[in-house]
């Protein structure tokens, strides 16, 4: 899956020669980030931030991560979820009050 991929992507050191295939992830990613759990969730988004890729490519995917997490209503979101996905926005530099908002209720 793709959240695990993301993961496993964060823990490697990711050239910049590789920035169009994860441009690419990036894509295909948004369109199943509504499938996803609140674990895979927080992989995509702590996996995506660690890449270290910019802000204006990682954009949409994590305001769907974000509209997936609030939109669950947090539902299966532990502390380390919570805590690796508010994290990863703030690494990346992504803003998601509505997120933000969900996790400090």
């Amino acid at each position: 899956h793709a959240a695990n991929l993301w993961n496993k992507l964060g823990k490697q050191r990711i050239e910049q020669r590789h920035e169009e295939q994860l441009e690419q992830l990036v894509r295909r990613t948004f369109d199943l980030v509504s499938s996803c759990n609140a674990r895979e969730l927080a992989n995509i988004a702590h996996g995506a931030a660690k890449c270290g890729l910019q802000a204006s490519v990682v954009r949409p995917l994590y305001a769907a991560v974000a509209k997936a997490a609030v939109g669950s209503g947090l539902a299966g979101f532990d502390a380390q979820n919570l805590s690796n996905t508010v994290g990863a926005f703030a690494k990346a530099g992504v803003a998601a009050e509505p997120l933000f908002a969900a996790v400090a209720e």
